[in-house]
């Protein structure tokens, strides 16, 4: 049980890393808040599927 909960928590983490540093990543290229956060998500998404 505390395997899952920690690696649960890693993943998370790390998803949630990963979506804040591409929004204001891609929001410094100039895509916007919107486009920006859809990117993220998906990225962060797609990154939490694999973890």
């Amino acid at each position: 049980m505390r395997h899952e909960i920690v690696g649960f928590l890693i993943v998370g983490g790390v998803a949630f890393f990963i979506d804040t540093g591409f929004l204001q990543f891609f929001i410094y290229l100039g895509l916007g808040p919107y486009w920006g956060r859809a990117i993220s998500f998906t990225m962060a998404l797609i990154s939490s599927w694999w973890g």
